[in-house]
């Protein structure tokens, strides 16, 4: 074989060899980018559930204060008429049920705030009442609304049940 030759196939397996390494490298530039994108959709479904879980717990700490206002209007609606209605007892009792629940919930915060101590970057919130009839009050990050803590209180004693 004389030089050209050589030299020509040497080149052709010299640009065979650039080729192949641009492949490869074509190859993993399209792996990571398929895996920066997965990354970055279970990043964004990760944000889209945590703000759905704040959708949802604004929209029941929402919807309980408004039965309590929903109860207030009810209840100042009914001195609007003429006429005196006849009075039911019944509504009556459920009238002060809830009256007693609203003032129990304000005393559970107050105790919870209490033995929280003054910090503006947290709210009290009312949960629900436990099978004692103990009340669950959660502490929440104002910004997040993420529970931090939550206090179980006896509000006939007074006294926090952690």
């Amino acid at each position: 074989m004389d030089k050209k030759k050589k030299i020509l196939i040497s080149l052709i397996i010299l640009d065979i060899i650039i080729i192949g390494i641009a492949v490869v490298l074509t190859i993993n530039l399209i792996k990571t980018n398929k895996e920066e994108e997965k990354i970055q959709n279970k990043i964004e479904n990760k944000i889209e559930n945590i703000e759905a879980n704040n959708v949802i717990e604004n929209k029941l700490v929402n919807k309980t204060e408004n039965i309590v206002v929903e109860n207030k209007v009810q209840e100042n609606n009914t001195h609007t008429h003429e006429e005196e209605p006849i009075a039911d007892p019944e509504q009556e009792v459920d009238m002060s049920t809830i009256q007693k629940k609203e003032s129990n919930q304000e005393k559970a915060i107050n105790i919870a705030k209490e033995s929280w101590g003054e910090d503006g970057s947290v709210e009290f919130t009312f949960d629900h009442i436990d099978e004692n009839g103990r009340y669950v009050i959660f502490v929440r990050d104002l910004a997040t609304t993420r529970q931090i803590d939550e206090y179980t209180i006896d509000v006939e004693t007074g006294k926090v049940i952690k």
